[in-house]
């Protein structure tokens, strides 16, 4: 049955979801089969009522990941989600997605109602990571904090309109 991998609520009424299904199914003595369908967006606009489906599914990368999807969304409209260290921006509520490429594993998304900021570990390119500051209107402001390679985080936080990170470090570093 349906199950619900990611919820984001923009106001006290109106919230998104991203939903899929699995269904698990004997196809021989002892045996199992398994299948997964896309997972696609559902809207409430009255605190979470009732919930409709809109959109479509997921850019097909990002589709295979999808239970650990995380989706930030500014309005109805205009949404990104990560998944796998991908990411994908959509400006029509969900009917067309188109994949971001940030130069690196996207980690975390973190919005603040207008602006998303996003971690991107950079260990595969530069090493190190660094947080872009994500428009609505889907493009990116740029490189705004670096974090060096090597340097162990505990828990960060980003601040979205500056991209000022906070860091908490392990004990006894």
């Amino acid at each position: 049955g349906p199950y619900l991998a990611t919820l984001q609520f923009l106001n006290n009424d109106t919230g998104v979801a991203i939903t899929a299904s699995m269904i698990s199914c004997a196809i021989s003595e002892g045996g199992l089969s398994t299948e997964k369908f896309p997972v696609w967006q559902v809207v409430s606009t009255d605190g979470g009522q009732v919930w409709k489906a809109v959109g479509s599914a997921l850019p097909k990368p990002l589709v295979s990941s999808y239970a650990n999807a995380e989706m930030v969304f500014s309005s109805l409209d205009s949404g990104w989600v990560e998944a796998a260290g991908g990411l994908a921006y959509t400006s029509d509520g969900g009917e067309h997605w188109k994949l971001v490429h940030l130069g690196g594993v996207v980690t975390a998304l973190q919005p603040d109602g207008n602006d998303v900021a996003a971690l991107v570990d950079l260990s595969s390119a530069r090493g190190g990571a660094a947080v872009w500051i994500l428009s609505p209107m889907g493009v990116s402001r740029g490189e705004t904090s670096r974090i060096p390679s090597g340097f162990v985080i505990g828990q960060m936080a980003v601040v979205p309109r500056t991209g000022e990170l906070v860091i908490a470090l392990p004990v006894g570093t």
